[in-house]
């Protein structure tokens, strides 16, 4: 039997700074730490990949779509106020991301000027072709490096791709 591989990929874009925003009530350590946005958003995909499944439906087929999470860090560091940005239309798809979003443990340390109330959308990418998962690729990190534009960085905030096979039997 041929196995497919499928791939999971994502970007990180900040959405415009929410009014009255500031920096205030990060830690000295944490301002001193400072992540670039792109070395930032590469650690919090990688966090997200950790706990991010592609699901299948009882016949073991794959659904594809991009599926966009929006969230913010708390104080803490965690995610919060974690929903569905826009649907992929495949409710399992849309599930796995906000669940593996939910479970990051820390978005610490946060790029400088980047303050805990920003607004975050992450996409996830699930395709189950190198084509389809190359182009949407393409077109994602296009579009993260425009939506990223305003924070006065060069490199887009573009993450890391994971390719992973089916379970054995699929």
């Amino acid at each position: 039997m041929k196995i497919n591989t499928l791939f999971l990929a994502g970007t990180i874009a900040l959405a415009a700074l929410v009014p009255g925003s500031s920096a205030v009530g990060r830690t000295a350590a944490a301002a001193t730490e400072s992540p670039t946005l792109a070395a930032w958003s590469d650690r919090v995909y990688r966090a997200v990949e950790e706990h991010l499944t592609y699901p299948h439906d009882v016949f073991g087929r794959y659904s594809t779509g991009v599926v966009a999470v929006k969230f913010r860090c708390s104080e803490t560091g965690a995610p919060a106020d974690v929903e569905l940005y826009k649907s992929s239309r495949a409710p399992d798809l849309d599930q796995a991301a906000l669940r593996a979003v939910r479970r990051i443990a820390t978005l610490h340390p946060l790029p400088d000027g980047m303050p805990h109330n920003q607004r975050i959308v992450m996409r996830v990418l699930f395709a189950d072709t190198p084509e389809t998962a190359a182009q949407e690729i393409r077109h994602m990190r296009i579009e993260a490096a425009q939506a990223n534009a305003w924070f006065g960085r060069s490199a887009p905030a573009v993450a890391s791709t994971v390719a992973l096979a089916p379970p054995a039997g699929s």
